[in-house]
C-alpha cells in the first residue's frame, strides 16, 4: 500500500491527476486500509496520543515569557518610575500574551506531525509537530506561486484545500505511513 500512496503523490506532483482526484484516491486507499486494519493508521495515532494536547507547550512558554516581562516591567517602574526603559518589560509581556493566545487557538486547530525514524538504529531522525491552518497555508502558497518557479504549475494550493475539505468531510485524520527500505527510513505524516 505504501508504494501505491507514493505513486499517487508522484502523479499529483507531475500533474498527471488533479489534487482533488489524488485526495479521492488516497481516501479510497485509506478506506481499504481501514477494512484491513480496523482503523486508519492506528499505530501512528496511538503513538502520537491526542495530538491536540500539544497546545499546552506554547501556552506555558508564553505564560513564562509574559511573567518575565511583567516582573521586568514592575522592577523598572518601581526603581525609576515612568521611563522609556519600561518598554524592556512591555515587549516581552506582549510577546508572551501573543504566544499564549496562539497556544489557546491551536488547541482547536488542525495539527501536522512529521516523524522520520531510522530503520537501522530505531532512533528518530526528525520530529516536527505544529498547528497548521490549511486555509491560510493554501492562501500563502497561492500568493507565493508566481515567485517560486516550481510552484507555478503544481496546483499545490488546490491540493491543500482539498486535503482540508477531505479531513473536515470525513471527520478523521489523514495518515501517511511509508517505509523506505532503500534509504532505511520510516516516515509517518499525520494531518488532523
Amino acid at each position: 500500500m505504501n508504494k501505491e500512496r507514493m505513486h499517487i503523490l508522484n502523479m499529483i506532483a507531475e500533474g498527471k491527476i488533479s489534487a482533488e482526484e489524488g485526495v479521492q484516491l488516497l481516501e479510497s486507499l485509506a478506506d481499504e486500509d481501514e477494512t484491513k486494519d480496523g482503523e486508519i493508521g492506528s499505530d501512528v495515532i496511538s503513538a502520537l496520543g491526542d495530538p491536540r494536547r500539544f497546545w499546552v507547550y506554547p501556552a506555558i512558554a508564553g505564560a513564562g515569557i509574559a511573567a518575565i516581562g511583567a516582573a521586568l516591567y514592575l522592577a523598572i517602574y518601581g526603581r525609576w518610575g515612568m521611563t522609556p526603559w519600561l518598554t524592556c518589560g512591555i515587549v516581552p509581556f506582549l510577546v508572551g500574551v501573543t504566544v499564549v493566545t496562539l497556544g489557546w487557538w491551536s488547541r482547536q486547530a488542525r495539527w501536522f506531525h512529521l516523524r522520520i525514524t531510522n530503520l537501522r538504529t530505531g532512533h528518530r531522525q526528525f520530529v516536527m509537530s505544529l498547528p497548521l491552518p490549511l486555509g491560510l497555508t493554501a492562501w500563502v502558497v497561492s500568493i507565493a506561486q508566481p515567485f517560486i518557479p516550481r510552484f507555478r504549475q503544481t496546483g499545490i494550493d488546490e491540493m491543500i484545500l482539498s486535503l482540508r475539505d477531505g479531513i473536515e468531510k470525513s471527520g478523521r485524520p489523514l495518515v501517511v505511513d511509508v517505509t523506505d527500505e532503500d534509504e532505511g527510513e520510516h516516515i509517518q505524516i499525520y494531518f488532523g
